[in-house]
């Protein structure tokens, strides 16, 4: 299975007991390339292309606690990005980090005229580049099952829309065995406890 697949970032013993999640099926979508946006190459009106500033990446995923520690352990640009997002404590808890109250109230307001184009909504993972993405070995659920292009049209967005609630259905699950597990801080807690307990 490619690192990049949607069930990849899963712990082992989560995909061993579940082994279709390695079908090769589940690798991606051939035209939803991110590294070459076809949305951003379109050229169009919205919704028909996305700026090449934003990509699809004009929403605040969730991250679920144990993704978030491993993107602190990596090297590249994702530790910086999250500590960043940490210093606004809306949004984050032990389960992991999720938007602000006010920018969830805006990613919803403006939707359907902002989606792919408004630089104020983009991911605050965002760096740019080919997969635009500081946590892309650690993103979630959305980010690694939402395709802007299926080769099997409706039944493949159908497909992917369901994989994507599978997926972050085992995220929380797993979210909530690290929080049973002990050592969370209580809220409040400043961005070095929640770095500290995400580690």
């Amino acid at each position: 299975m490619s690192p990049g697949g949607v069930f990849a970032h899963l712990p082992e013993a989560v995909r061993a007991r579940l082994p279709a999640l390695d079908d090769p099926a589940w690798q991606g979508e051939a035209r939803a390339d991110c590294a070459r946006c076809p949305m951003a190459a379109a050229g169009g009106p919205h919704p028909w292309a996305f700026s090449p500033e934003t990509r699809c990446c004009t929403a605040h995923p969730s991250l679920a606690n144990f993704l978030v520690g491993r993107a602190l352990g990596r090297a590249g640009p994702g530790p910086a990005l999250i500590r960043a997002r940490l210093a606004d404590p809306d949004g984050v808890t032990a389960f992991g980090i999720e938007p602000s109250a006010a920018r969830e109230r805006r990613y919803r307001d403006t939707i359907d005229v902002a989606f792919g184009r408004d630089v104020t909504l983009r991911c605050p993972y965002w760096v740019g580049g080919d997969h635009s993405c500081g946590v892309w070995h650690d993103r979630g659920a959305t980010c690694r099952a939402w395709f802007c292009k299926h080769d099997h049209g409706l039944v493949g967005a159908v497909a992917w829309s369901r994989a994507s609630f599978l997926v972050s259905e085992l995220e929380g699950r797993i979210a909530r065995w690290c929080v049973g597990a002990g050592g969370a801080p209580a809220d409040p807690a400043d961005a070095a406890a929640w770095i500290a307990w995400y580690q």
